[in-house]
């Protein structure tokens, strides 16, 4: 389907699914992790894949460290791919002068367009794991293709080996 090449994992956190993208660069993974899916019986523990390509969902309790507010101490969830497709970023990838967003749609007219439709944010971490010289970047300009499946937003202040966090502000399709 739309994820080929992408990965599935299982939130113990949150209790939910991330959809990770991966990209190669100069011979390193680098990639974007985008929420897939939520409402499981608790923290999201194992995945398997059934022969008719549907997802177990194996889940575990919140007891410990793990935060997830469940009520239950286990479950078991299936997820079944449904006919059609979700509007959504497809994947992330990062240039030396901003990030190119790829959609599973394409944009309508005049949306997405505008920079204020953006929130970036930079970090990185020091050696204790904890986030250092937090800011949040200016978008310059934006840049769609053709077949407005595409959106480039050009960031100045981007620094290698930082971490970059998306938002979509203002919902669009």
């Amino acid at each position: 389907g739309p994820y080929a090449g992408q990965l599935l994992m299982g939130d113990m956190v949150t209790g939910g699914l991330k959809r990770i993208s991966l990209q190669e660069v100069n011979g390193q993974l680098q990639g974007c992790a985008f929420r897939f899916s939520q409402g499981f019986e608790a923290g999201v523990k194992s995945l398997t894949e059934a022969a008719d390509g549907s997802i177990y969902v194996g889940c575990a309790d919140g007891i410990g460290n793990w935060g997830f507010p469940s009520q239950k101490r286990s479950g078991l969830d299936k997820v079944n791919w449904t006919e059609g497709q979700a509007f959504e970023i497809l994947s992330v990838e990062a240039m030396a002068n901003g990030i190119l967003l790829n959609f599973s749609q394409a944009l309508r007219a005049g949306k997405g367009i505008n920079p204020t439709d953006y929130l970036i944010r930079q970090w990185k971490y020091n050696e204790e794991g904890k986030a250092t010289n937090v800011k949040s970047l200016n978008i310059g300009a934006t840049t769609i293709s053709e077949d407005r499946k595409s959106i480039f937003l050009h960031l100045s202040e981007m620094e290698a080996g930082s971490v970059l966090y998306l938002r979509i502000l203002n919902p669009f399709i």
